[in-house]
């Protein structure tokens, strides 16, 4: 059996419960969280997805991405992510929720997968180092500036879901905040 999501409505309410691989054929609203992870010199933690992934296949992506599970909050989702994508625990960071719940919705494999997603968006300060191990999910992972993940993407090898928060970060300037209370928070 493959992973279970909560449905929800478009206003985020929970319907039921579904296959992940029924919820994305079908085109259901579920919940998803990402996370952005960022060292002491305010550079970006991003991941390139391995070659077998079914999306984006090598493309980079935000530095954490998970289907809430049934009953799940996000950011018990964010902090789950942190530690089986990039074995980083609870005591290593401080953890903000930087955007509230809103919709992406994108479509994949000739519409054959439909992505509606109500996601929340965290950011995670790094207090030391972290070492990221290379698995069939991550194919690669480095800290970048902005100016160096914005090359990526104009080069369109950013996840769509990484490039429309990306836009939201700057046009809200999440980054300059984020700088101005780091040096609070560690």
């Amino acid at each position: 059996m493959s992973e279970l999501v909560e449905i929800v409505t478009k206003d985020n309410k929970p319907i039921g419960v579904g296959e992940r691989e029924t919820v994305h054929q079908l085109g259901l609203h579920h919940r998803a969280v990402c996370v952005i992870l960022m060292d002491k010199e305010g550079r970006i933690l991003v991941q390139r997805r391995g070659e077998k992934k079914r999306i984006c296949p090598l493309f980079w992506d935000l530095s954490v991405g998970e289907h809430l599970r049934p009953g799940e909050h996000y950011k018990d989702a964010a902090l789950r992510g942190l530690k089986e994508e990039l074995n980083v625990d609870s005591d290593d960071i401080v953890l903000i929720k930087i955007r509230g719940p809103h919709l992406q919705e994108h479509e994949y494999l000739d519409g054959k997968l439909k992505d509606r997603e109500i996601i929340e968006l965290y950011l995670a300060i790094v207090k030391g180092d972290i070492t990221i191990e290379k698995s069939e999910e991550i194919s690669d992972a480095k800290f970048m500036t902005i100016d160096e993940i914005e090359e990526l993407r104009d080069k369109g090898k950013l996840t769509p879901w990484f490039t429309e928060e990306l836009e939201w970060i700057k046009k809200n300037k999440v980054l300059e905040k984020v700088r101005r209370m780091a040096g609070k928070l560690m």
